[in-house]
C-alpha cells in the first residue's frame, strides 16, 4: 500500500454495495437502504481518503448481498435485471480506475495471511469470552480493519457487540438505523474524527 496521509476506510459490505447500485430504479426504498446509498455515494468517491477493499467483500460478499437485493426488491424484469448485472460486472472496473486516483485499495486476504491469522485468533476469543460462534464475515472486516489501521464505517450494531466483547481498539463509525422512526444515530465514532464521515453524518441528521 502507498505511503499516505489519507485515513483509510473500510466500508462494510451493506455499505459498499450501495456505491455500485441506483436504488432509484426501485419503485419502493426502505429507510436502512436509503441511509446506507448516502453514506456509500458520499464517502466512496470521496478524494481525500482511500477506500480498503476485500477481494473477500468482492468475491463472496457483494454477490450475496446484491443476490439478496434483487430478490427483495424484485428486480426480475428483463431491464433492471440487465441494469444490475451490469453494475456487478463494472464494480473491478471502477474500483481500478480509482486505484490510480488514489481513491481506492483492493487488498487479498490470501495475499496477507497476517489478516486470517489474526481473524482466527479473534475468532477464538470471542468463542471463549461469549460461549458463541461469531459471523465468520465480520470477524474477517474486523481483523483487516486492524491490519490496515483503517477506519471502519458499519451500521451494524452486531460489529458493536464483537468490538466490545473482544475489547478491540478500533476506529469505528458504528451508524444505529432505526428504520420504523426513520432516525439514524451514531453509537460510536473514533477519536480523530474524519470530516468527509462526519459531514455525510450530518446531512443525514438534518434530513431526518
Amino acid at each position: 500500500m502507498s505511503v499516505t496521509s489519507k485515513p483509510r476506510i473500510l466500508l462494510d459490505t451493506n455499505i459498499l454495495i450501495h456505491a455500485f447500485i441506483d436504488i432509484t430504479q426501485l419503485t419502493t426504498v426502505e429507510y436502512d437502504e436509503q441511509v446506507r446509498s448516502k453514506i456509500a455515494r458520499q464517502i466512496f468517491f470521496d478524494t481525500n481518503s482511500i477506500k480498503i477493499i476485500l477481494d473477500f467483500q468482492l468475491q463472496v460478499e457483494i454477490p450475496r448481498v446484491l443476490t439478496k437485493f434483487i430478490l427483495k426488491y424484485r428486480l426480475v424484469s428483463p431491464t433492471k435485471l440487465a441494469i444490475t448485472i451490469n453494475y456487478y460486472k463494472n464494480i473491478e472496473r471502477i474500483i481500478d480506475e480509482l486505484r490510480e486516483l488514489d481513491i481506492t485499495y483492493k487488498l487479498s486476504i490470501w495475499d496477507t495471511p497476517e489478516i486470517l491469522r489474526r481473524a482466527a485468533g479473534l475468532w477464538n476469543r470471542h468463542l471463549n469470552k461469549a460461549g458463541r460462534e461469531p459471523r465468520h464475515q465480520d470477524i474477517i472486516i474486523l481483523a483487516a480493519t486492524q491490519q490496515t489501521k483503517a477506519i471502519l464505517i458499519t451500521t451494524d450494531i452486531n460489529m458493536d457487540n464483537y468490538i466490545k466483547t473482544l475489547e478491540l481498539d478500533i476506529p469505528a463509525y458504528i451508524i444505529q438505523i432505526d428504520k420504523i422512526k426513520r432516525k439514524t444515530s451514531v453509537i460510536s465514532r473514533p477519536k480523530q474524527p474524519v470530516p468527509i464521515i462526519e459531514q455525510t453524518l450530518k446531512q443525514l441528521q438534518a434530513d431526518q
